[in-house]
């Protein structure tokens, strides 16, 4: 699909602008929509749909994040489904082009993603809850948050951290940050028995 775009200034590249958009579509696929600006007359949307969930539930928000981490490269992760479990999974799209996702959360858990959070040096956190059945928390479980980290110049994420405190019931989504200042990475949570509570990492 094509869609006019207005001006007419000189471009210097052919593909001038790329940002990545990502959606859950009626049919539970996970789409991203890759939109590249190729000249000053012409906005192209190229769609494609990196996992098919069939999970006969639905995913709790956020379900997906994407986070720019400059120099053409995206951080995109989501909330997938290993035919048997909820999991949560990352991948960096390089100038538009997927690299392998990498599943953060561990075999034979339901896990959903909570946030995610990048910086230009490849830094970056993601957050997750266990005991999440996409929406709902599963039968007998306590949601509890975890998050996974990727360090400076690193390709992969490392073992999950636990985040919340033993018992702690966290029924919604975390938010996640890194400091470009401090290099500390913050993820803030709101646990059922308190108000709210941020975990730092050096």
């Amino acid at each position: 699909m094509e869609l006019a775009r207005p001006g007419t200034g000189r471009v210097g590249a052919l593909i001038y602008a790329l940002s990545l958009t990502a959606l859950y579509g009626a049919s539970a696929g996970l789409d991203v929509a890759m939109i590249a600006i190729q000249g000053p007359q012409a906005l192209r949307i190229l769609q494609r749909t990196i996992e098919t969930i069939n999970a006969s539930r639905f995913v709790g928000a956020p379900g997906v994040r994407i986070v720019p981490e400059g120099n053409g490269r995206t951080l995109v992760a989501w909330t997938g489904f290993d035919g048997a479990h909820f999991v949560v999974r990352a991948a960096d799209f390089v100038n538009g082009h997927r690299a392998t996702p990498q599943t953060v959360s561990p075999t034979g858990v339901d896990a959903v993603l909570g946030d995610a959070a990048a910086r230009a040096d490849g830094e970056a956190t993601v957050a997750w809850r266990s005991g999440v059945l996409g929406a709902d928390p599963a039968p007998g479980a306590n949601p509890t948050l975890f998050a996974s980290h990727r360090g400076s110049g690193q390709t992969s994420f490392g073992t999950p951290e636990q985040v919340s405190e033993a018992g702690e019931n966290v029924p919604t989504a975390p938010s996640a940050a890194l400091s470009a200042v401090s290099g500390r990475s913050f993820v803030v949570y709101a646990p059922l028995s308190a108000g709210v509570k941020v975990s730092s990492r050096p």
